[in-house]
């Protein structure tokens, strides 16, 4: 099972059980042995066009000069989506999302299912979310020209792009950062 980490974030990735041509991810909080699951992707299936997370297809794992990273491109209708996670300063992971819309009525992001004992809050533009031992923070990061939103909604997190940031290639990105605190 493909896997990055942090001492204390660890971010795995297994094929979807009922679409073996998926990938999902996993995001746990690291206390020594014992892991507490923080948030699960949403995944579409083959047959959508914008489904709810980045259809990940083919991942691999590097060994950058600055930590590691896990890399994943994917297809859904016309479109092409990548997803970029890695580790900065061993402390913190970082997600940079990307599809190259060829449609006027994209509907693009990625869905989390928040954990049933992970309390997720709002605070401003970021989203804490909250165990019985850590509180976890959630920061969108907005690279050149692309704004990213991080929203709770009921047991759900939402990280959205604004579509009116599309590069004129037809490229949108989304990305955030996760640190305990």
């Amino acid at each position: 099972m493909p896997q990055i980490s942090t001492p204390r974030l660890k971010v795995t990735f297994q094929k979807i059980s009922n679409n073996s041509d998926r990938w999902s991810h996993k995001i746990f909080l690291v206390d020594g042995d014992l892991e507490t699951l923080l948030l699960t992707s949403i995944e579409g299936d083959d047959l959508q066009t914008w489904p709810p997370s980045p259809p990940l297809q083919d991942i691999s794992h590097h060994d950058l000069p600055t930590g590691e990273a896990i890399l994943g491109v994917g297809m859904a209708g016309k479109s092409h989506w990548s997803t970029s996670v890695s580790v900065e300063n061993n402390s913190i992971v970082f997600f940079d999302m990307a599809c190259l819309i060829k449609a006027v009525d994209a509907t693009v992001g990625s869905k989390y299912e928040v954990a049933a004992d992970v309390q997720a809050t709002s605070v401003g533009e970021n989203i804490s979310l909250r165990t019985p031992s850590a509180n976890i923070a959630m920061h969108p990061h907005h690279p050149q020209h692309h704004s990213t939103g991080l929203i709770v909604v009921g047991s759900q997190v939402n990280v959205v792009p604004d579509l009116s940031t599309k590069s004129p290639t037809g490229s949108v990105r989304w990305c955030f950062r996760l640190s305990t605190q």
